[in-house]
């Protein structure tokens, strides 16, 4: 998922869209994607769910260094 401008964008093509969006309507390009990756391991419940508490674990540390 993508923090943008306090969004959440879930693939690369809305991200594009949002950040030619700023750029022309606030002069802003500083976007951030996050890519999560996560090995499966025993099986694929097992690892979403892995990768489901990583970020909901991850994401309130990153988002204090986003900009607003």
């Amino acid at each position: 998922m993508v923090p943008e401008k306090r969004k959440t964008l879930s693939n690369e093509y809305s991200l594009k869209i949002a950040e030619n969006t700023n750029s022309i309507l606030h002069s802003r390009r500083d976007a951030a994607l996050i890519r999560i990756s996560v090995p499966i391991e025993d099986n694929v419940e097992t690892t979403f769910s892995t990768g489901i508490q990583f970020i909901r674990d991850f994401y309130p540390v990153i988002e204090e260094f986003l900009p607003a």
